[in-house]
């Protein structure tokens, strides 16, 4: 008899893991997934957010296995879909989405890519104690190849892609046979986003973030390599559309989750380290590194620790911006030039440095979301094949729809509110508006 195991999943109920899946949860680099908060510092502002990517991860396996029943795979590419949505967020770094700026703006990766070199065995997180079986040497033994399983994390683009987007307006385009199987893991309708919005809305209890998953399987089908849904998942296809949308403004980009993060990047940032090697570390690591590095960093990781956050002294939502503000802060929102306008206030403001941060959320956004702008999976109604816009006018509307709140928002110490405030007044009136 075959050995499995079954996990008790708060979403899902039982989940029956086979041996090869006992034997993948086993590894260090699944099990580092449990010491990850799958919403970063979100629990500051939703207190029941401490859930972790393992959790979502065994999840996002469970998914990715029923739509590809519902598909009809054949059984090799049944499992090599459930392994993928199993193993597709390896590459997670501390507090998950917080630091992929810092990792991407030093390496030119996001962790999708960290997660496909860990399948493929190319970077192991250090630190780790023990002999495990390794991940690559699991799929091979239990004849999966693991650079098939790899190519399945996500499609053809790159942060740099969608970051193109953002300064430049370029679209994307993805092409290659069996896309379906791409689709399944990182698409318009995924296993991966159907298990976070019903997690993530258990957990922060935000209700935005249900869907109806059952009426989503069983309405997939596939048609000329794609995946796509029949006329009669219409609605439900708008109601995940709606939920991402919602859920990424009411508790991914939320201003107070913002602000947090954003002082978990200047701890890092400001820190001597190789990018990798916090990469590789768990939430707790990371808060007790940066905690010995003493100053800035230690002053940061109290502050989160015990909710005395950076105040808001300025935000602006889309509609407040004219059109040259528009400009003068997609130009702002580069790096570089971000930084040097920190630095700038918070020395006219007479306070220390690190003591203001910028933060214009749409180019984060995707960056740690590249999907948010797709919408357009195909609907077939039993005889043709149209895009979803020709039947919903919902889709073109999320589309449309500016997720973050805010197009801007600059914090500070609380004890530099007033002094800050004047001065980011000041500057922001002069500065070629």
């Amino acid at each position: 008899m075959a050995k499995y195991k079954v996990i008790h999943d708060t979403v899902h109920g039982g989940i029956r893991l086979d041996k090869m899946w006992v034997d993948l949860v086993g590894t260090p680099e699944m099990m580092r997934l449990a010491s990850i908060k799958q919403l970063g510092t979100a629990y500051l502002v939703f207190p029941g957010a401490n859930h972790t990517r393992f959790e979502h991860s065994l999840g996002t396996g469970l998914v990715a296995s029923r739509m590809a029943r519902h598909l009809g795979l054949d059984e090799e590419e049944w499992r090599r879909v459930a392994t993928a949505g199993l193993l597709h967020d390896l590459g997670h770094g501390p507090f998950s989405h917080a630091l992929e700026g810092v990792l991407y703006k030093r390496t030119g990766k996001d962790h999708m890519d960290i997660t496909k070199s860990m399948i493929r065995g190319e970077y192991e997180p250090g630190g780790v104690v023990g002999e495990w079986g390794r991940i690559p040497e699991i799929l091979e033994e239990n004849g999966l190849e693991p650079k098939e399983v790899a190519e399945l994390v996500s499609e053809d683009s790159s942060p740099e892609t969608t970051l193109k987007m953002w300064y430049s307006q370029e679209m994307r385009r993805f092409e290659g046979e069996k896309r379906y199987l791409n689709q399944i893991i990182h698409g318009v309708v995924d296993a991966d986003q159907m298990d976070y919005l019903l997690r993530d809305a258990h957990y922060t209890g935000v209700a935005l973030g249900t869907i109806d998953l059952p009426r989503l399987l069983n309405t997939l089908e596939l048609f000329d390599e794609e995946m796509v849904v029949n006329l009669k998942g219409l609605t439900a296809v708008e109601g995940m559309l709606v939920a991402r949308s919602l859920m990424y403004s009411s508790v991914y980009f939320h201003k107070t989750v913002r602000i947090s993060q954003q002082m978990l990047v200047k701890a890092v940032e400001r820190a001597p380290n190789e990018v990798m090697d916090v990469q590789g570390m768990m939430d707790g690591q990371l808060l007790e590194w940066l905690t010995m590095q003493g100053g800035f960093q230690r002053d940061m990781v109290d502050r989160i620790r015990y909710r005395s956050l950076y105040k808001t002294v300025y935000a602006r939502t889309p509609r407040d911006l004219n059109e040259k503000e528009k400009e003068f802060f997609t130009e702002l929102s580069k790096p570089d030039v971000l930084r040097q306008m920190e630095e700038h206030l918070a020395r006219r403001a007479g306070i220390a440095s690190g003591g203001v941060i910028v933060d214009i959320p749409l180019p984060a956004l995707l960056l740690s979301e590249p999907r948010i702008d797709q919408t357009e999976i195909k609907v077939t109604d039993g005889s043709t094949i149209f895009p979803l816009s020709a039947y919903s006018t919902i889709s073109a509307a999320v589309q449309k729809r500016t997720v973050p709140m805010w197009s801007v928002v600059v914090s500070t110490v609380p004890e530099a509110v007033e002094k800050v405030k004047a001065v980011v007044a000041a500057e922001f009136q002069t500065s070629s508006i």
